[in-house]
């Protein structure tokens, strides 16, 4: 393991239940925190650990949270709902060709959905009408290695400062670490628009990413040095390790509906 050159410390610790962590997401700098699953949309108070707010949703299980520039958030589940989360209201969605578990994106202005029913085909659509606006295949090219180590697609986002969506390519490389690529397409027609050949499987927001071994939990920085922490007892299966912004801090939530936040600290002058 490389060496490690900070601790990280816990702050505090709430809980919830395990079924409601299938989204964990920070709002407003770290201020809040959203979490979703079994019982709709959970609104909590970091800094307290009070449960604000309990939203439920017509989607069923909400198993993804996207949040849009205006304010509104796109819940997924056994459908699709657009939620103003302050004002606790909910509008369904007129989307047969979703369902629960497939790969797709949303514009940030919420006007246009890039999905893939088969991951053979992306298709753009009109996100109010679910009209198919146009449809390709995504460039997926080929490896030098067996039929399956070939790349194939694994993920659609969008990207607000390309202002484009992009699919992500992934496959596994000659030292058997998982490798990955990004092409970027046009928001209105489904043109390539250029490829990033930079790996973002492990990627996290500003430059950190997280992993768990069953025993610890880690943070890297792009100096790849760490920092850890033992991981608690109690059915440890981490649901999402997420970087709030602000002062360096992580937020894990644990298969046993525990919510933890640490400060990484640095380490003491010899």
């Amino acid at each position: 393991m490389p060496p490690l050159d900070a601790a990280l410390r816990l702050e505090r610790a709430f809980t919830c239940d395990p079924a409601n962590l299938s989204v964990v997401s920070v709002l407003d700098g770290g201020a809040r925190l959203l979490t979703a699953g079994r019982d709709g949309v959970l609104l909590w108070e970091l800094a307290t650990g009070e449960r604000l707010a309990t939203f439920q949703s017509r989607t069923g299980s909400v198993s993804r949270v996207i949040g849009l520039d205006d304010g509104r958030f796109l819940l997924a589940g056994d459908s699709l709902a657009v939620m103003e989360l302050d004002a606790g209201t909910e509008h369904a969605l007129q989307a047969p060709w979703f369902r629960r578990g497939m790969l797709f994106a949303v514009s940030a202005d919420g006007a246009r959905t890039l999905s893939s029913p088969d991951r053979t085909t992306i298709e753009l659509r009109d996100l109010a009408s679910g009209t198919v606006i146009a449809s390709r295949e995504p460039l997926l090219g080929t490896i030098s290695g067996p039929p399956e180590e070939q790349p194939g697609l694994s993920c659609l986002g969008y990207d607000r400062s390309h202002d484009a969506f992009y699919a992500e390519v992934s496959w596994i490389d000659l030292h058997m670490y998982s490798a990955s690529r990004r092409d970027y397409y046009d928001r209105t027609n489904l043109t390539h628009l250029g490829t990033d050949d930079q790996n973002h499987l492990e990627k996290r927001p500003a430059g950190l990413w997280a992993m768990i071994d069953g025993a610890r939990v880690a943070v890297g920085r792009a100096d790849r040095k760490l920092a850890t922490t033992e991981a608690h007892d109690g059915g440890v299966a981490l649901a999402r390790i997420l970087l709030a912004t602000g002062t360096p801090r992580l937020i894990s939530a644990w298969g046993d509906g525990t919510i933890r936040i640490w400060a990484l600290t640095e380490p003491e002058a010899p």
